[in-house]
């Protein structure tokens, strides 16, 4: 009876033991599998639909980028086309544009460094408008001219002397209006120097500091140019008095070189040497788009920006200009920028005045039609960070108020300076008439006193 009991007893423990055995094999078995309705991580490939289903919005912006991409093509064909026909090589020249509607970028030899000129003041200007909304440079703060500042041309436009104090806005105005030189070196030197500049160009729009760009004077690429001209477009209450300016400072030359782009776009334009410059804004109308364009043409490069703007503009209003026509009418390019030497110099081609020294053209400028250029010392080296300005091209109406007050001046100090030369005439003569009465009143004394002594 008892070893029955003890049977039972071990009977029941065994199949105690069997049954969680196998609940928990059943468990471990559970654990071990993958679930059915999820991708594996070690497949070779994920259907990315079962994970991820694109909305509406996602297929809009991806099918609006493939038709931008098609639509830059179409651009690039159309501006090889027209190289094409200039025959001139892509290697002299940078351009860089961007349609903030459309979200559209094309860019050819943007990263590409060329001689900065007088486009170097744009990002200048962006910079000090930055700083006074910010409060670091107090409005109407006013600065010293110093004999290193003060550039060698006198600018028709203004007339500075050593020592004068001058309030930022009145450097600023005429930096972007008439790209007067002397404000430019003012303010740079106000922030440290042209180095101290660069690196602060650098600093606004992000970019790592290039010592390339740091350290090699007054260059710059077409990117630098058009990420300040974004970033002016995208904040444009930040800087109405800038974009003012810009729309005044050149409606029929550079971009707007050809009849049909007068007044279209708004920009900031450096010459000097080899180097040939714009950057530009269009803000009217559905189509706003910026454009840089730089080349190493020399003044015989005019044309070329001129078309090129041209030509984005007939890509985006092709009914109102024809890209084709632009295309046909362009002439072939044969005078290739090249430095001058004193014993070959090189001629003025251009419908005015030569963005190198005087010396160094065929015909001696009119002073009237613009001031000689200066070169600029920057951290020991000579760098050209000026350019010319025909004066005698009719501006528009807005221009011609600007100038007003100036031009107003010279007339009276012409005025004075006539009347000054016709007093020291009048005085000539009459000096001329007492010494000759007074000689022969001499001649008549000294006849007298011979005859006396004979």
């Amino acid at each position: 009876m008892l070893f029955t009991k003890l049977t039972k007893r071990k009977l029941s423990l065994i199949l105690t033991c069997s049954i969680c055995l196998n609940l928990l094999a059943a468990c471990e078995q559970k654990r071990n599998v993958e679930p059915t309705n999820l991708p594996s991580l070690h497949a070779e490939s994920i259907d990315l639909n079962s994970v991820y289903k694109p909305t509406e919005k996602d297929e809009a912006a991806e099918s609006m980028n493939d038709d931008a991409e098609k639509r830059m093509q179409e651009l690039e064909k159309l501006i090889t086309a027209y190289l094409a026909k200039k025959d001139l090589s892509s290697d002299h020249l940078a351009i860089e544009l961007y349609n903030f509607k459309r979200k559209e970028h094309y860019a050819l030899n943007a990263d590409k460094y060329f001689t900065a000129a007088s486009t170097y003041k744009f990002p200048l200007a962006v910079i000090y408008y930055d700083l006074m909304r910010q409060g670091k440079v107090q409005k109407g703060s006013q600065f010293k001219i110093t004999e290193a500042e003060l550039a060698e041309e006198d600018s028709a436009y203004r007339r500075s002397a050593i020592g004068s104090i001058i309030c930022v806005e009145d450097l600023l105005n005429p930096m972007i209006l008439h790209s007067d030189n002397t404000a430019a070196h003012v303010l740079f030197e106000e922030l440290g120097g042209f180095q101290r500049y660069k690196e602060m160009v650098c600093e606004t729009i992000s970019i790592n500091k290039d010592p390339n760009y740091i350290s090699e004077g007054n260059k710059i690429n077409a990117q630098i140019l058009s990420a300040f001209a974004k970033k002016v477009y995208e904040n444009q209450s930040d800087y109405k008095t800038l974009l003012a300016n810009m729309q005044k400072a050149e409606p029929i030359h550079y971009l707007n070189f050809l009849p049909a782009m007068h007044n279209i776009m708004w920009q900031k334009y450096g010459s000097y040497a080899e180097a040939l410059n714009s950057v530009g804004l269009k803000l009217d109308g559905p189509e706003q788009y910026s454009l840089v364009v730089l080349t190493n043409l020399g003044r015989n490069g005019e044309p070329v920006v001129g078309e090129l703007g041209a030509l984005v503009y007939a890509f985006y209003h092709p009914d109102k200009l024809k890209a084709d026509e632009i295309i046909n009418k362009a002439e072939h390019f044969v005078a290739y920028y090249q430095p001058a030497s004193d014993t070959q110099p090189v001629a003025n081609h251009a419908q005015f005045d030569q963005s190198v020294p005087v010396n160094n053209i065929n015909e001696t400028p009119n002073p009237n039609n613009g001031a000689a250029e200066a070169e600029v010392k920057v951290d020991g080296t000579s760098e050209p960070l000026v350019d010319n300005k025909n004066e005698a091209v009719d501006k528009d109406s807005n221009q011609k108020a600007d100038a007003t007050e100036f031009q107003v001046e010279e007339v009276a100090n012409d005025t004075n300076e006539q009347a000054q030369a016709e007093n020291a005439a009048a005085k000539d003569v009459t000096d001329g008439n007492s010494s000759t009465a007074s000689d022969t009143h001499d001649a008549a004394s000294n006849s007298n006193d011979a005859s006396s002594n004979n």
